[in-house]
C-alpha cells in the first residue's frame, strides 16, 4: 500500500523500477560475493583451477538472487529484527549453506580449501556492509533526494488508521509532520499520542505547498469515497505524491497487496505463499532435512522409544488427528508421554502437574523430544519443518467458530516449530486470547513466508527450546 515497501504485482513504471532495482543490486552484490572469493583464492595463493570457477559462478548467481532485494541505500542495522542488515546476515548464512550442499553433493568438498571457504565467509558480509556504506555515503554526496527523508502527512485519524500511523513514526524513510481531522476531540476523535494534529482537512492544500509536504496518505474511511475524490482534485496541482489507503485495507486487509491473475489487478486478501517453484523449494527442503534428521537422530530416537516402553504399559508412538493443509485431516505422530489418552471425541489440554504425563513424559515435554516423531509427517509431506503447529481436530472445530480467519492458518503446512512458538505462545492455549495471538503470528508468518525466515525460526527454536518453561 506504499508504506510497506513492497513492490507491486501491477505492471508500470513503479513495477518497472522495482525489477531494475533487484537488477542492480543483485548484480552489486553478486560481483562483491565473487570478487572477495577470487581476492582470497589469490591471497592464499590457489590457482582459478578446478572446482573454483564453478563455485565462484554459483555463489554470485545465488547473491543475486537472495540478496537483490536488499535496499542498498537503507541503513543496514543489524540486530534489529526486520531490518536489512540482519536480513542479510540471515541470507548470507543460507547462501554459504547452499553452496556447502552444492560442493558435498558435487563431491567437491575435499578438494576446496577450507580455510578459503571460512575466510570468505567472514569476509564478505563486512564487505558487503562495506559496499552499503560507501552507497549511501555517495548518494548523500552527490544525489541527496534519493536517500533523504520525506515529508509527510495523514489525512484524517480512525482506530483503523493507528497502525500506519505509528509505523510512519517510526519509519526511517519519512518525517512525519502530523495528520489532518476535521474531528478535534469526542468520540471517535484521534488520541493525543498519535501526533500533532495540523488543522481540518480544509487547511490540507494550503499547508502542503507552504511547507513542501512531499508524501500525503490519505485514510478516509469507506463511506468517504467523494471526499477523497475532492481532496486528490485538490492536490492536482502540487508535485506531492498521493497514497490512498482505504479504512477498509487498515482494518482487516494490512498485509495486502496487489497482483495480477490473468492480467487482471486485484488486492490480494488469503493466499499460500508456497504456490508454484516456492512450495517446491520448501517441498524438497523439508524432505531432504528430515531425512538427514531420522538419520542422525536414529540412536536417540531408540532410546527414547525403549524408555517409553519401559516406563509405563501402552504403545510408543501416540497418534492424533489433526488438519494439515487445507484443512485435509492427517494422523500427527510423537512419543506417547500419558499414561492414558482422552476419548476421540473430547481432548483435554495437558496441564501443569497433570497427573495423566508419565515421568519420562515429563522429561519429553519439557525438552519437546516428544514432538521429533513429527519428522515422520514431514518425510511423508503432510507437515513442514516450519508452519504453524497442528491443533486437534475438535479444538481446530471450536476456534473456527470463534475467531475469525482462523482457518487461514492451514493456508500452509503445519510445521514443527512456527513464527508464534519461538515468540513465546508455546504450550496449552485454554485462552480465546492467547489462540487470537498465535493466529496472528501464524498469519504474519503466510504472508510474510521466505527461505530465510525459515531459517531464522529454525535458529531461534534450537536456542529457546531447552529453555522454554511453557513446556509442561
Amino acid at each position: 500500500m506504499g508504506v510497506s515497501g513492497r513492490t507491486s504485482a501491477v505492471p508500470g513504471a513503479a513495477a518497472r523500477s522495482g525489477r531494475t532495482a533487484f537488477a542492480i543490486q543483485g548484480l552489486l552484490y553478486a560481483g562483491v560475493v565473487a570478487g572477495a572469493l577470487q581476492l582470497i583464492m589469490h591471497a592464499y595463493g590457489l590457482q582459478n583451477a578446478g572446482p573454483y570457477p564453478l563455485l565462484t559462478l554459483l555463489a554470485a548467481m545465488f547473491a543475486f538472487g537472495l540478496l537483490g532485494r536488499l535496499d542498498l541505500l537503507a541503513s543496514w542495522k543489524v540486530g534489529r529484527p526486520g531490518s536489512d542488515g540482519t536480513q542479510m546476515l540471515y541470507r548470507w548464512m543460507t547462501l554459504v549453506g547452499l553452496l556447502l550442499f552444492v560442493a558435498y553433493v558435487a563431491k567437491f568438498s575435499e578438494v576446496i580449501s577450507r580455510v578459503v571457504l571460512l575466510a570468505w565467509a567472514v569476509i564478505t558480509p563486512a564487505a558487503l556492509m562495506l559496499l552499503n556504506y560507501v552507497a549511501r555515503r555517495f548518494a548523500r554526496r552527490f544525489v541527496p533526494h534519493t536517500v533523504a527523508r520525506r515529508s509527510a502527512v495523514v489525512l484524517s485519524i480512525s482506530e483503523a488508521s493507528h497502525t500506519l500511523f505509528r509505523t510512519l513514526q517510526e519509519s526511517e524513510r519519512y518525517n512525519l509532520h502530523g495528520f489532518f481531522d476535521d474531528r478535534t476531540s469526542g468520540r471517535d476523535g484521534p488520541a493525543p499520542a498519535l501526533g500533532v494534529r495540523l488543522g481540518s482537512v480544509a487547511g490540507l492544500k494550503a499547508y502542503v505547498q507552504q511547507n513542501g509536504i512531499e508524501v500525503v496518505f490519505i485514510t478516509l474511511p469507506k463511506s468517504g469515497s467523494e471526499r477523497v475524490v475532492e481532496v486528490m482534485n485538490e492536490l492536482g496541482d502540487t508535485t506531492t505524491s498521493v497514497y490512498f489507503v482505504p479504512d477498509l485495507v487498515l482494518d482487516e486487509f494490512l498485509d495486502s497487496e496487489i497482483s495480477l491473475v490473468e492480467g487482471v489487478p486485484m488486492l490480494r486478501i488469503a493466499e499460500t505463499p508456497l504456490f508454484g517453484v516456492h512450495g517446491l523449494y520448501k517441498h524438497v527442503f523439508d524432505v531432504f532435512s528430515a531425512f538427514i534428521g531420522l538419520l542422525l537422530l536414529l540412536p536417540l530416537l531408540l532410546m527414547i522409544a525403549l524408555a517409553v516402553r519401559l516406563d509405563s504399559p501402552g504403545p510408543v508412538l501416540y497418534r492424533q488427528k489433526r488438519y494439515g493443509l487445507n484443512g485435509q485431516e492427517f494422523d500427527v505422530y510423537k512419543f506417547r508421554t500419558m499414561r492414558i489418552n482422552d476419548p476421540e471425541d473430547r481432548i483435554v489440554q495437558v496441564s501443569r502437574d497433570d497427573p495423566r504425563v508419565t515421568e519420562v513424559g515429563k522429561l519429553l515435554r519439557r525438552t519437546s523430544l516428544d514432538e521429533l516423531p513429527q519428522l515422520l509427517n514431514v518425510l511423508c509431506g503432510d507437515m513442514s519443518l516450519v508452519g504453524p503447529r497442528p491443533h486437534a481436530v475438535q479444538h481446530n472445530e471450536f476456534y473456527r467458530k470463534a475467531i475469525r480467519h482462523y482457518m487461514l492458518r492451514h493456508k500452509v503446512k503445519p510445521g514443527l516449530t512456527g513464527w508464534a512458538q519461538v515468540n513465546g505462545l508455546r504450550g496449552p492455549s485454554a485462552e480465546l486470547a492467547s489462540m487470537e495471538a498465535r493466529l496472528r503470528y501464524d498469519l504474519y508468518y503466510i504472508r510474510h513466508w521466505s527461505p530465510v525466515f525459515d531459517l531464522k525460526i529454525l535458529i531461534r527454536t534450537l536456542v529457546i527450546v531447552l529453555r522454554d518453561r511453557n513446556a509442561f
